[in-house]
This record gives C-alpha cells, structure tokens and sequence, in this order.
C-alpha cells in the first residue's frame, strides 16, 4: 500500500484509538475506531492479506490492562482476527515472514507465529489445497490434523477445522 501505518499511542488527552498513515509527504487520520485505544504495540504488515497487523498493547484505567488480541488494518477498517492472540504483552517486536506465511512476535523470551489457522499447509494463503491436505491427515489419523491441539485426532478437531476454514473466506 506504500503507506506508513501508526495506531494509538498516549498524550496529555490520554490513550488514543487513531489510526493515522504517513504517505511519505503527509499524515492522514484514518480512523478513530477499532481496536481500544492503547500504547505499545506491536505491528507488520501482511503482503498476503495486504494488510497491517496489530497485536497487544496496553492502556490504563486505574490499573494497568494489558492486551492480547489481534487485529488487521486494510486500509479503511480493523477487523478483529481473533478473540485472543499471544499472552498480554506490550513493547514486543513484530515482522512479517514471507518465507512460512506468519507474523513472527518476539518480546526477548518468547517467540509466536500469529498465521491464519485455516492456512493447513502454510503456503500463505487458505484455499482448497488446504481442505484436501487436511482431510487427508484427519482420515490417516495425522498427529498433524490435531487441530486444537490437545493430543487426539477426533471430531471435535474436524469442525474446529471447518470453523476456521470457512470462517477464512
């Protein structure tokens, strides 16, 4: 999109929920809605979704509150990409990894890939190559089609794939 993209951040008005873009001669608000307002984030962009992606973040309310949703900025709106992402964090790093598809965050410990769930065979992007791959894992009882990850392939695994998968389109 060839824009720089900024969101939030905290002034003598308190915590902002702006998102504004820098086009290389000027800034321009974009929005005032979205994700709550907050410092600290963490944001790349996305070649493959062309969109910029924000996670966590912190405000404060009389106490500390620290975020860990995820968020895309297409350019006119934020969309929520989920309920939770990575543990509550705030001044973590964030690139994009053309190579495996995913957001890669670090904080100095710990390392996450934030990558859409339905995206089976990591190329990128979800399609139909990656219905078929994992319906093939999930009959052959893959270890790979555990898609909620809690040590079995069964139903529950299936449909939580479905969800993901149309969910995704």
């Amino acid at each position: 999109r060839h824009v720089t993209v900024l969101f939030g951040g905290v002034g003598f008005g308190g915590f902002s929920a702006e998102t504004w873009e820098w086009n290389g001669s000027a800034w321009s608000l974009r929005a005032s809605s979205g994700p709550a307002p907050r410092q600290g984030v963490a944001m790349a962009y996305d070649p493959l979704r062309h969109a910029t992606i924000l996670s966590g973040g912190q405000s404060f309310s009389g106490d500390y509150i620290y975020y860990n949703d995820t968020w895309s900025w297409n350019g006119s709106a934020w969309t929520q990409l989920g309920a939770s992402g990575p543990p509550a964090r705030r001044d973590y790093a964030m690139a994009f990894d053309t190579a495996r598809g995913a957001a890669v965050l670090f904080d100095g410990h710990d390392t996450w890939e934030l990558r859409n769930p339905a995206d089976f065979n990591r190329s990128g992007s979800v399609n139909s190559q990656d219905f078929f791959d994992f319906l093939n894992a999930f009959f052959a009882h893959d270890p790979a089609a555990d898609f909620n990850r809690n040590g079995v392939v069964n139903s529950q695994d299936f449909f939580d794939f479905l969800n993901a998968f149309f969910g995704s389109c």
